[in-house]
């Protein structure tokens, strides 16, 4: 984890964050351990509505991860689509809207038109900035968080 490269002081910045959150993952994978527990008040309405509305997991997570995440959790097969940070059509990070949009625009919704969910003042923000219908701050559910 030393080896953080060279280049300017944001590339070593950013080198060194993805060394630190694929560390993260490894240790979750060794361990066989989910550090971050799914939240079943959310799990709850993406149950609800599969197959009824369309759905998209927008995450600031690599795909890898995020994919392995929703798999363990079993819900990777109740969305329509899973857009991540690290793709191409996603250029800039929450809280700008780009990953919104890409979701909305592979579920074939206008984004006025969705309903975005959230656990993070950034994601927020994002959703408001792609003029979601509504955002929704997960942090505000009852039952949030609930741990496996």
């Amino acid at each position: 984890m030393r080896d953080i490269g060279n280049g300017t002081k944001e590339e070593i910045t950013a080198n060194f964050c993805e060394k630190l959150k694929r560390h993260h993952h490894e240790m979750i994978e060794k361990k066989e351990k989910i550090f971050a527990p799914s939240i079943h008040v959310v799990v709850n309405i993406v149950k609800k509505y599969h197959g009824k509305i369309p759905m998209a997991v927008a995450s600031s997570g690599w795909r890898d991860h995020v994919i392995k995440g929703l798999e363990r959790v079993g819900i990777l097969d109740l969305f329509d689509a899973v857009v991540t940070a690290d793709e191409p059509e996603v250029k800039n990070p929450k809280p700008f809207p780009d990953i919104f949009l890409e979701a909305a625009k592979r579920i074939g919704i206008d984004p006025s038109e969705c309903v975005g969910f959230e656990d993070a003042d950034l994601g927020m923000a994002a959703i408001q900035s792609a003029n979601y219908l509504y955002a929704c701050d997960v942090r505000r559910l009852e039952g949030y968080p609930n741990p496996l």
